[in-house]
């Protein structure tokens, strides 16, 4: 929960200077599958139309972090171009990809999501 507490961070303080969105791609944890209990997402299945992906991702409202979330198509068109798969940061920038993160949520870190923005922020200013 530490990572989501530092992306609602970076989102608030970063937000005039950059549009963040979260795409939710296919469940990392199914039942079916690969189960971790002893959350609160521990009965998601695999999803198996795009209604159930949108329900699951309708979950993560409770975690308000202050940006639209998106539902990746059944085709797992963007999970597969951005090898987002279980999760990942990206920034772009330009149509272009300027920060591409570890595979989370143990692997990326916020700390150069938020360089990056301090960097971009800072030379928009001019300084």
């Amino acid at each position: 929960m530490d990572k989501i507490k530092d992306i609602k961070t970076i989102i608030n303080d970063f937000n005039a200077v950059a549009d963040f969105v979260t795409i939710y791609i296919k469940e990392a944890h199914p039942v079916e599958e690969w189960p971790v209990f002893g959350h609160r997402f521990q009965v998601i299945t695999k999803h198996k139309t795009l209604e159930d992906r949108i329900d699951a991702a309708y979950l993560l409202r409770n975690f308000d972090i202050g940006c639209p979330v998106l539902v990746d198509p059944m085709d797992n068109q963007n999970c597969l171009q951005y090898a987002a798969f279980p999760e990942r940061l990206y920034i772009l920038y330009d149509h272009t990809i300027m920060y591409f993160g570890s595979v989370g949520p143990f692997n990326y870190k916020t700390r150069d999501v938020r360089k990056w923005l301090q960097r971009f922020r800072n030379e928009r200013n001019g300084f």
